[in-house]
């Protein structure tokens, strides 16, 4: 299997699913398959570049375009480099924004469709459309309905052999609209380095990883106060580490800690993913703002469950509209007030949920060897007047 990949950018550590593209390219790299990825929008180059990028042992041959690049010079571009390479599979990184700035690509689909003449299409949805939860405003559900017409046009137009995403939450919304999809779990962008020097913490301390974008979370006040009570109780301390950018909230979050006797908190911002995972090697416990049945989208509850964390969801709840009976992945705990003691007595491993990058690559080859089996063609054909409309 001969493919190159296609993602936004390729700048390490600016994008998730960058990073993600990256890795699983030097996976299958090291499994003996030949792999090369193109950026299309690449707002860290200004000229078109190609380049060999590394990735531990793994050389990745990369073509790279700027943000604003005619479509005609990247196909040009494009198809000789495919040529080169010897492509025989275009894998598309779906994220919507990452084609067009607000996610509406219908005028991008042809494009896609020209460069990927005479090979195999697979496509990764890492993001669908706006609105598929109940609850959400107007506004967000028109623009998702427009958002999702531009999706399905492309899956008409390129006819993928093969259709993988992460989460079973989005399975089932392309199912609703006669798309067949696998499931491909993520695995994390920061690789596990053991850290074998002697903890500093004192016995009887908690350290909580806080490694996420913070959201606005009902369960704030609550969870800190419980927290604060099991300390007391305990005689134990906790303390919060803040890693990475976080979000606005973060300075709420830092003012609510101070109001209590017993959690402190530590802020290291932005690190390299060998210090966050030598502080992860080092925590107790993870703290994520991802809905439960999101978890499996989430690139940061992968990092955890790599680190072996058990996972703390702070999330409000999250309900998919038109199939609210979806039940939550396994390997996260939702936070309900009253239940944080038990929870911390007893929760202390992730009970193998994670798969690294090796194992998600051999998958990855072996499902897209039998397109056959992954989408039916009449679910990529059919015109979208006949299909079951579903957001």
């Amino acid at each position: 299997m001969n493919v190159t990949f296609i993602c936004r950018t390729l700048e390490a550590g600016q994008c998730g699913v960058g990073d993600y593209t990256r890795k699983l390219a030097a996976a299958l790299i090291r499994q003996g398959h030949p792999v090369s990825v193109i950026a299309l929008r690449d707002n860290y180059v200004t000229d078109i570049v190609e380049e060999l990028l590394m990735d531990r042992t793994a050389q990745i041959p990369v073509l790279r375009f700027p943000m604003v690049t005619k479509w005609s010079l990247q196909a040009k571009r494009i198809q000789s480099f495919l040529d080169r390479q010897g492509t025989q599979w275009l894998s598309l990184q779906y994220v919507p924004y990452s084609i067009q700035g607000k996610g509406l690509h219908w005028a991008r689909n042809t494009f896609f469709k020209e460069i990927g003449k005479g090979r195999h299409w697979h496509i990764m949805f890492h993001e669908l459309w706006l609105g598929l939860g109940e609850g959400t405003s107007l506004k967000r559900y028109w623009w998702g309905r427009a958002q999702r017409l531009c999706l399905l046009n492309l899956v008409k137009k390129l006819k993928p052999a093969c259709v993988h995403t992460h989460s079973r939450v989005y399975q089932a919304a392309l199912l609703k609209n006669g798309i067949t999809s696998q499931q491909l779990p993520l695995f994390s962008n920061i690789d596990p380095i053991p850290d074998h020097s002697p903890h500093d913490r004192p016995s009887g301390a908690l350290t909580f990883a806080l490694f996420a974008s913070i959201r606005k979370s009902s369960a704030q006040e609550s969870f800190l106060k419980e927290l604060e009570t099991y300390n007391l109780e305990k005689g134990h301390t906790s303390r919060i580490l803040f890693l990475g950018r976080n979000g606005a909230l973060k300075e709420q979050w830092k003012q609510a800690i101070n109001e209590k006797q017993t959690i402190t908190y530590e802020d290291l911002g932005t690190l390299e993913a060998e210090a966050i995972s030598r502080h992860l090697s080092k925590a107790d416990i993870a703290l994520s703002f991802t809905p439960l049945l999101l978890t499996e989208k989430s690139g940061t509850v992968a990092c955890y469950w790599a680190h072996d964390l058990p996972v703390l969801s702070l999330a409000d709840d999250w309900r998919m509209r038109g199939n609210p009976l979806l039940e939550n992945p396994e390997g996260v705990v939702g936070y309900q007030e009253g239940c944080l003691q038990a929870f911390l007595d007893t929760s202390r491993t992730t009970a193998g949920h994670y798969r690294n990058a090796d194992q998600i690559a051999a998958q990855f080859a072996e499902q897209t060897a039998r397109p056959a089996e992954s989408v039916p063609v009449s679910s990529t054909t059919q015109s979208s007047s006949n299909q079951k409309l579903f957001l």
